[in-house]
Protein backbone atom coordinates (compact mmCIF):
# COMPACT_ATOMS: atom_id res chain seq x y z
CA UNK A 1 0.00 0.00 0.00
CA UNK A 2 1.63 3.71 -1.16
CA UNK A 3 -0.18 6.57 0.60
CA UNK A 4 -0.29 9.37 -1.87
CA UNK A 5 0.72 11.88 0.54
CA UNK A 6 4.25 10.76 0.60
CA UNK A 7 3.94 12.02 -2.98
CA UNK A 8 3.16 15.80 -2.05
CA UNK A 9 6.85 17.10 -1.34
CA UNK A 10 7.21 15.62 -5.35
CA UNK A 11 4.59 17.09 -6.28
CA UNK A 12 5.46 20.48 -4.35
CA UNK A 13 8.85 20.44 -6.21
CA UNK A 14 6.89 19.73 -9.86
CA UNK A 15 4.41 23.00 -9.67
CA UNK A 16 7.07 25.50 -8.10
CA UNK A 17 10.93 26.07 -7.88
CA UNK A 18 12.71 24.28 -4.78
CA UNK A 19 11.58 26.13 -1.50
CA UNK A 20 9.24 28.46 -3.45
CA UNK A 21 5.84 26.59 -3.18
CA UNK A 22 4.64 28.52 -0.08
CA UNK A 23 5.22 31.55 -1.78
CA UNK A 24 4.02 30.21 -5.01
CA UNK A 25 0.67 28.90 -3.49
CA UNK A 26 0.22 30.36 -0.14
CA UNK A 27 -3.55 28.95 0.69
CA UNK A 28 -2.72 25.41 -0.36
CA UNK A 29 -2.28 22.89 2.04
CA UNK A 30 -0.91 19.09 2.28
CA UNK A 31 -4.30 17.80 2.06
CA UNK A 32 -5.12 19.80 -1.09
CA UNK A 33 -2.32 18.09 -2.78
CA UNK A 34 -3.13 14.63 -1.70
CA UNK A 35 -6.83 15.49 -3.45
CA UNK A 36 -4.63 16.70 -6.62
CA UNK A 37 -2.64 13.30 -6.49
CA UNK A 38 -5.44 11.30 -6.24
CA UNK A 39 -7.20 12.92 -8.86
CA UNK A 40 -4.05 12.55 -10.71
CA UNK A 41 -4.08 8.80 -10.41
CA UNK A 42 -7.60 8.24 -11.52
CA UNK A 43 -6.47 10.00 -14.92
CA UNK A 44 -3.76 7.79 -15.15
CA UNK A 45 -6.27 4.81 -14.60
CA UNK A 46 -8.54 6.34 -17.54
CA UNK A 47 -5.61 6.81 -19.67
CA UNK A 48 -5.09 2.55 -18.97
CA UNK A 49 -2.22 2.93 -16.11
CA UNK A 50 -2.94 1.26 -12.49
CA UNK A 51 -5.46 -0.96 -14.57
CA UNK A 52 -6.00 -3.46 -11.40
CA UNK A 53 -4.74 -1.17 -8.69
CA UNK A 54 -7.29 0.39 -6.41
CA UNK A 55 -7.55 3.81 -5.03
CA UNK A 56 -8.68 4.08 -1.54
CA UNK A 57 -10.32 8.28 -1.26
CA UNK A 58 -11.12 7.91 2.39
CA UNK A 59 -7.63 7.14 3.12
CA UNK A 60 -5.97 8.39 0.08
CA UNK A 61 -3.96 5.31 -0.51
CA UNK A 62 -2.98 3.19 -3.34
CA UNK A 63 -2.99 -0.67 -3.02
CA UNK A 64 -0.87 -2.46 -4.19
CA UNK A 65 2.31 -0.10 -3.89
CA UNK A 66 3.38 2.57 -6.43
CA UNK A 67 6.97 1.97 -7.97
CA UNK A 68 9.22 4.99 -8.48
CA UNK A 69 8.06 5.52 -12.07
CA UNK A 70 4.56 5.04 -10.94
CA UNK A 71 4.62 7.53 -8.28
CA UNK A 72 6.21 10.44 -10.91
CA UNK A 73 3.62 9.16 -13.05
CA UNK A 74 1.12 10.16 -10.65
CA UNK A 75 3.05 13.63 -10.15
CA UNK A 76 3.21 14.47 -13.48
CA UNK A 77 -1.28 14.00 -14.03
CA UNK A 78 -1.68 16.33 -10.79
CA UNK A 79 1.14 18.94 -12.10
CA UNK A 80 -0.87 18.56 -15.30
CA UNK A 81 -4.66 18.77 -13.94
CA UNK A 82 -3.13 21.77 -11.25
CA UNK A 83 -1.83 23.75 -14.09
CA UNK A 84 -4.85 23.35 -16.05
CA UNK A 85 -6.79 24.96 -13.26
CA UNK A 86 -3.98 27.79 -12.48
CA UNK A 87 -4.63 28.77 -16.27
CA UNK A 88 -8.55 28.65 -16.24
CA UNK A 89 -7.92 31.08 -12.99
CA UNK A 90 -5.17 33.23 -14.62
CA UNK A 91 -6.46 36.72 -14.39
CA UNK A 92 -4.23 38.39 -17.96
CA UNK A 93 -4.37 41.85 -17.21
CA UNK A 94 -5.40 44.19 -14.20
CA UNK A 95 -5.76 47.77 -13.95
CA UNK A 96 -6.11 49.73 -10.71
CA UNK A 97 -6.73 53.51 -10.59
CA UNK A 98 -7.00 56.02 -7.93
CA UNK A 99 -6.90 59.89 -9.04
CA UNK A 100 -3.85 60.60 -11.24
CA UNK A 101 -2.38 57.49 -11.14
CA UNK A 102 -2.33 54.10 -12.47
CA UNK A 103 -1.25 50.85 -12.79
CA UNK A 104 -1.48 47.87 -14.54
CA UNK A 105 -0.56 44.34 -14.24
CA UNK A 106 -0.35 42.04 -16.93
CA UNK A 107 0.25 37.85 -17.08
CA UNK A 108 1.49 35.93 -19.77
CA UNK A 109 -0.50 32.71 -20.02
CA UNK A 110 1.67 31.39 -22.75
CA UNK A 111 4.78 29.95 -20.71
CA UNK A 112 1.83 27.90 -18.66
CA UNK A 113 0.30 27.21 -21.79
CA UNK A 114 4.06 26.06 -22.92
CA UNK A 115 4.22 23.94 -19.78
CA UNK A 116 1.01 22.03 -20.57
CA UNK A 117 1.66 21.12 -24.09
CA UNK A 118 4.90 19.71 -22.65
CA UNK A 119 3.33 17.64 -19.87
CA UNK A 120 0.81 16.43 -22.42
CA UNK A 121 3.40 15.44 -24.90
CA UNK A 122 5.29 13.43 -22.36
CA UNK A 123 2.39 11.84 -20.69
CA UNK A 124 1.72 10.25 -24.65
CA UNK A 125 5.50 9.48 -24.83
CA UNK A 126 4.78 7.67 -21.52
CA UNK A 127 1.59 5.82 -22.34
CA UNK A 128 2.97 4.81 -25.94
CA UNK A 129 6.20 3.28 -24.10
CA UNK A 130 3.99 1.56 -21.48
CA UNK A 131 1.82 0.38 -23.79
CA UNK A 132 5.01 -1.61 -25.67
CA UNK A 133 5.86 -2.71 -22.61
CA UNK A 134 2.75 -4.02 -21.28
CA UNK A 135 2.21 -5.62 -25.04
CA UNK A 136 5.75 -7.30 -25.03
CA UNK A 137 5.05 -9.02 -21.35
CA UNK A 138 2.07 -10.48 -22.69
CA UNK A 139 3.59 -13.08 -24.92
CA UNK A 140 5.39 -14.73 -22.62
CA UNK A 141 4.41 -15.87 -19.05
CA UNK A 142 7.79 -16.11 -16.45
CA UNK A 143 7.22 -16.92 -12.78
CA UNK A 144 10.35 -14.98 -11.88
CA UNK A 145 9.15 -11.80 -13.53
CA UNK A 146 12.60 -12.00 -15.84
CA UNK A 147 10.92 -10.59 -19.35
CA UNK A 148 9.13 -7.79 -17.41
CA UNK A 149 12.26 -6.42 -15.61
CA UNK A 150 14.33 -6.86 -19.07
CA UNK A 151 11.49 -5.08 -21.11
CA UNK A 152 11.51 -2.47 -18.30
CA UNK A 153 15.93 -2.25 -18.65
CA UNK A 154 15.72 -2.09 -22.85
CA UNK A 155 12.68 0.39 -23.09
CA UNK A 156 13.75 2.34 -20.02
CA UNK A 157 10.03 1.85 -17.85
CA UNK A 158 10.68 0.41 -14.48
CA UNK A 159 6.71 -0.02 -13.80
CA UNK A 160 5.75 -2.83 -11.81
CA UNK A 161 4.16 -5.09 -13.66
CA UNK A 162 0.58 -4.73 -12.30
CA UNK A 163 0.85 -0.67 -12.96
CA UNK A 164 0.91 -1.57 -17.17
CA UNK A 165 -2.44 -4.27 -16.74
CA UNK A 166 -4.70 -1.96 -18.19
CA UNK A 167 -2.22 -1.22 -20.83
CA UNK A 168 -2.44 -3.95 -23.21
Amino acid sequence: MSALADLVEGLKRELAVPGTFNASFPNTTDPDLTGSLADGFASAQLDGFFGTMVLDPTTSTVTPDLSPAGGSLVIAYATERVLLSLLRDLNARQTYEAGPVKYEIEKSASLLTEQMKYLRERRKELLAQAMRAARAGQTVYMTDAYLTRAVAAVSGIYYYSYELAGLG
